[in-house]
């Protein structure tokens, strides 16, 4: 392959840049691949829920990704699981968040399977106390205990659920760069693998080049 060229997901995003719903779960883009992101992500000001689960993007992706999140302004959902993301990188995230207008937007944030300690959760916490619009906090399988995970939710005041039973509370289908028509399939959880169904795309040359990128 041309080690210049970029990945398929990339060329068919911006082919067709994402309006609603961007699910990339389990591509594996890893710290490179949140930096490019990044510059598609800045032409879809209308994104509400962006999933980059499985993707190992380190608190290195996250620090690639906060120019984005301090501009954005209607995600409601930023799926964040499996990222090998440290306290580092929940630092500035939760930073980007308190002074970016999602403060006031983010409902649903997903941090599990990550490798957060109490530092992190320190940070959360300050982030639930400042009236933020966070409804659902997922923290499950880091490195915290039951009293750090006990002060978010407290810190949550009764107001933000915190690692919730359900799936979600966002619809679990929507469009991937449309507006309109399209369903996304949950992925199945861990650490590597993709999801056996079908996941959404963001057009057809997204679903025919990532099958077997690699």
């Amino acid at each position: 392959a041309d080690a210049g060229a970029a990945p398929p997901w990339l060329q068919a995003m911006r082919a067709t840049p994402p309006c609603i719903t961007l699910d990339l779960s389990h591509r594996i883009i890893g710290p490179a691949g949140a930096k490019l992101l990044t510059g598609i992500l800045d032409h879809a000001p209308r994104l509400k829920v962006l999933e980059l689960r499985g993707n190992y993007i380190t608190s290195e992706g996250v620090k690639s990704l906060m120019p984005w999140l301090l501009t954005a302004t209607a995600l409601t959902r930023f799926g964040l699981a499996w990222n090998s993301i440290s306290d580092d990188g929940a630092s500035r995230l939760v930073a980007s968040l308190r002074k970016g207008r999602l403060k006031g937007v983010l409902r649903e944030l997903d941090l599990t399977n990550n490798r957060l300690t109490g530092a992190a959760a320190e940070r959360l916490a300050a982030l639930l106390r400042a009236r933020c619009a966070l409804r659902v906090l997922r923290v499950q399988g880091n490195v915290l205990r039951e009293e750090e995970v006990g002060m978010l939710k407290d810190a949550g005041n009764g107001k933000v659920a915190i690692d919730p039973d359900h799936a979600s509370t966002l619809p679990a289908k929507s469009g991937v760069g449309r507006d309109q028509s399209g369903s996304a399939s949950a992925s199945k959880d861990g650490p590597h693998g993709r999801s056996d169904s079908k996941q959404a795309s963001v057009s057809s040359k997204l679903s025919s080049g990532s099958k077997r990128s690699s």
